[in-house]
C-alpha cells in the first residue's frame, strides 16, 4: 500500500517539477526579448511630467515584492487551515479509508534564481 502511495506521490512530484522546469525555461527568452524591445524603443520615449508621480509612490519592485509576500502569507495561512481541517476530520476519515504516509517521496526541487542575462538576443 505504501509503495502505491509513494509511486503516486512521486508521479505527482515529477509532473510538478516538469511544469516548473518548463516555466523557468520559457521565462528566460521572454525577459531577453523584452530587454531587446526596451533597448529598441527607449530613446523614443520622451520624459513626461507624470514621471514625478512615481516619487510619491512605492517603486515597482517594492510593489511586486509586497504582493508576493502577501501571496506567500495567503498560501501559508491556507496550508495551515487545510492541515487543521484534516486533523479535525481524522477520526471519521480513519474509519472510511486507511491512510498511510508514503515513504521515499521525492520533493519538487526549489527552483534556483535565474542569473540575469546580459547577452543580447539575436534578431
Amino acid at each position: 500500500m505504501a509503495t502505491t502511495a509513494t509511486s503516486a506521490m512521486n508521479t505527482l512530484t515529477n509532473g510538478q517539477q516538469k511544469a516548473l522546469d518548463a516555466i523557468v525555461s520559457a521565462q528566460a527568452p521572454v525577459v531577453a526579448y523584452v530587454r531587446k524591445a526596451v533597448d529598441f524603443v527607449e530613446s523614443t520615449i520622451p520624459e513626461l511630467p507624470t514621471r514625478e508621480l512615481g516619487e510619491k509612490l512605492p517603486s515597482l519592485k517594492q510593489f511586486v515584492d509586497n504582493q508576493f509576500l502577501f501571496a506567500t502569507r495567503m498560501l501559508e495561512t491556507n496550508h495551515t487551515f487545510v492541515l487543521e481541517l484534516l486533523e479535525a476530520t481524522k477520526p471519521v476519515a480513519e474509519k472510511v479509508i486507511v491512510q498511510k504516509s508514503a515513504v521515499g517521496i521525492r520533493k519538487v526541487a526549489k527552483t534556483p534564481a535565474r542569473k540575469r542575462s546580459t547577452t543580447p538576443v539575436a534578431a
